[in-house]
C-alpha cells in the first residue's frame, strides 16, 4: 500500500484522511496500533484527533511554540539520559494545546557544544515530542 503526494504539497495536505485510510487498512487485518510515531508535520489538531482514535499512545515532535518557552525555562529538576552516547535532559509538563484537551509535552535539551548561544534558547537547543502517554 503506497500513498504519494506532489513536492509541493503541503505537509498536512489530507494527512488525516490519508491516516484514516491506513489506520482502516490495518484494522481489518485485526492489526491495532500500539505506539504510533510522527514527526512535526502530524501536529495538529485534526491529525492528532484522527492518530488517537487508533493507537494506544502517539508521540509527535510538537512545533516550536513561542507560548511555552517561559514554562519551559523555568523549569526544574531536569533528569539526564545518556541516548546513543549522547547526554540529554529531559522533562515534562502538562499542556492544553487544543482548547479541552490536554496532553504530555515531554521536553528534551541538549547543550550546545560550539558554546554559542542562541537568541531563543540560549545554551542548549530544546525539541519537544506530544504525547498521551503520561508514564513512559
Amino acid at each position: 500500500y503506497i500513498e504519494n503526494s506532489d513536492g509541493n504539497t503541503n505537509v498536512r495536505f489530507h494527512q488525516a484522511d490519508t491516516h484514516k485510510r491506513f489506520f482502516a487498512l490495518l484494522e481489518s487485518q485485526n492489526i491495532r496500533v500500539n505506539r504510533f510515531r510522527a514527526d512535526c508535520g502530524s501536529c495538529s489538531k485534526e491529525i492528532v484527533s484522527e492518530i488517537e482514535k487508533h493507537c494506544k499512545h502517539f508521540y509527535i515532535r510538537a512545533n516550536r511554540c513561542s507560548s511555552l518557552y517561559n514554562d519551559i525555562f523555568a523549569l526544574r529538576g531536569w533528569k539526564t539520559e545518556e541516548i546513543n552516547g549522547i547526554q540529554f535532559e529531559l522533562n515534562s509538563i502538562l499542556v492544553e494545546k487544543w482548547e479541552g484537551k490536554c496532553y504530555r509535552l515531554v521536553i528534551q535539551r541538549q547543550r550546545r557544544n560550539s558554546g554559542d548561544l542562541d537568541l531563543w534558547e540560549g545554551e542548549y537547543t530544546y525539541r519537544c515530542i506530544l504525547t498521551n502517554d503520561y508514564k513512559s
